[in-house]
């Protein structure tokens, strides 16, 4: 079928780029947000390209794609800590292309929904963007002015019309596969671990978290599971496209909470292997609760043969994950859950947070005893965050915990908060050191050096100096 004449260009930022135009270091960094998306409109043949760019943005690459492809509409995906640099993008936008709509989506909009008569952008969508987006091109496919369409706020010529939220799709089975092609030049490790969504939505209310608000704009159901026979056929289209797949990592909130579709998951991820020439290894997320039955878990997921699990501690303080965190459940059962996870021969991977509101350095010498306990595989820590519009970031600004001007810090890399019982440089070195203190005595020395020697690089060294270190020495790897 013919492709239609109307056309989107997606910018999606990112931290920093590098000396080899790589922005994305591996599968995983795929925004699937826009992916799916851009999918929707490949299903009705509208035309779409992208452009990744940092707060450094070339106007000369980007005035030369919009000539090139000559886009009706210019659709960003925001995160908080990009928000302010997105405006001064869209400013730049409008002084040279006021005829080209601007569109911006994702989290940070959703959170924080505000357009008024001055923005320099034209629309926003709250929510799930598929059919919003599609629905737009099909009216200005139709020389339409945009209207009446569910998700969308518009800037008409003397008023904002704020359309109503749409019930969240409940059959996301019907979603067509994101786009993954149109990403592959952007990426640095191209053989890297490829992910597969296994539903939408979470069931659990950590107020540091935007799926508590998230789920709250909608009366629809928010956590969504998809047919574990649609994921198959997702995975032998993976197969078929990209050549040497190993590994696959399943997005998923959590992959403990529904015992029916991870037996049903288990079953099918069984047969496929049966049908291979060469096993599938999987890997997902795990929020512990109190209730979950592990050992029904990993026995289904050993035999699906799962080799992965990583799971979000956040704190070792039970006071800090109960008051602060909202995140009811006690070290004796994450400590029975690790415990399981070596029985069934599962890599365990934490995500620990420093900095957390009213924690001390006391708090998180909790933290450092309990890692030491269950002597995680890998650790994933990061300093604290708060994002605007979530029921943390509420708490942080009425106590004046922000640091003045915080939105143009590098989101978990700086300290955002100010904190009495825990200094700015205590948190910067545990967040350095961490691998080194938790897990020296238990993996090599080389390993625990490498790792921390990335964190000084990312801490302390301008962002693109650390991603050049990067590049050369994956391209170090891949010569040998």
């Amino acid at each position: 079928m013919k492709q239609k004449n109307i056309r989107v260009l997606f910018v999606h930022f990112v931290k920093s780029n590098n000396l080899l135009n790589k922005p994305l270091f591996n599968q995983k960094e795929i925004p699937f947000g826009v992916s799916y998306i851009m999918s929707v409109l490949r299903q009705n043949n509208f035309q779409y390209d992208v452009i990744i760019t940092d707060k450094n943005y070339n106007k000369k690459e980007i005035d030369k794609k919009i000539k090139e492809f000559r886009p009706k509409l210019i659709c960003i995906y925001c995160l908080s800590s990009y928000f302010n640099h997105i405006l001064g993008f869209c400013e730049y936008l409008k002084t040279i292309y006021s005829k080209i709509l601007i569109l911006l989506g994702g989290p940070h909009i959703t959170l924080n929904p505000k357009l008024d008569m001055d923005s320099p952008y034209d629309i926003i969508n709250i929510g799930e963007g598929e059919y919003p987006v599609l629905e737009l091109l099909r009216q200005l496919e139709q020389n339409k002015e945009p209207t009446r369409i569910k998700n969308l706020w518009i800037k008409k010529k003397r008023h904002i019309e704020k359309n109503t939220i749409r019930d969240y799709i409940q059959d996301i089975d019907k979603i067509p596969f994101p786009e993954r092609e149109i990403w592959q030049k952007y990426i640095l490790n191209k053989n890297s671990e490829h992910v597969i969504f296994l539903g939408r939505g979470c069931p659990f209310n950590c107020n540091y978290c935007s799926n508590h608000k998230l789920k709250s704009i909608s009366k629809s159901k928010y956590v969504r599971l998809r047919n574990p026979k649609y994921i198959i056929k997702e995975i032998m289209e993976l197969l078929e496209k990209f050549k040497g797949i190993n590994r696959i990592c399943f997005e998923i909130e959590t992959i403990g909470e529904n015992k029916k579709f991870i037996n049903l998951l288990s079953k099918e991820l069984q047969g496929l292997n049966q049908r291979l020439t060469r096993k599938l290894e999987f890997g997902a997320n795990l929020r512990i609760t109190e209730n979950l039955d592990q050992e029904y878990l990993f026995n289904r997921l050993k035999k699906a043969n799962f080799k992965y699990l990583k799971i979000g501690i956040e704190s070792g303080s039970e006071k800090i994950r109960r008051a602060v965190i909202s995140r009811n459940y006690s070290n004796k059962k994450i400590t029975e859950v690790a415990k399981s996870a070596r029985k069934y021969n599962l890599s365990i991977q934490v995500y620990v947070m420093i900095g957390l509101p009213y924690e001390t350095k006391n708090d998180f010498k909790e933290t450092i005893h309990l890692l030491k306990k269950i002597k995680p595989d890998i650790i994933f820590q990061n300093i604290f965050y708060p994002y605007t519009g979530t029921e943390i970031y509420d708490i942080c600004k009425n106590n004046n915990l922000l640091k003045k001007n915080y939105l143009n810090k590098r989101e978990r890399y700086n300290v955002v908060i100010n904190s009495k019982g825990f200094s700015e440089i205590n948190i910067m070195m545990y967040f350095i050191f961490l691998q080194y203190i938790i897990q020296r005595n238990y993996k090599p020395l080389s390993y625990v050096a490498k790792q921390t020697i990335y964190r000084i690089l990312n801490s302390l060294i301008h962002r693109k100096v650390y991603n050049s270190f990067i590049v050369s020495r994956y391209l170090f790897k891949s010569q040998r």
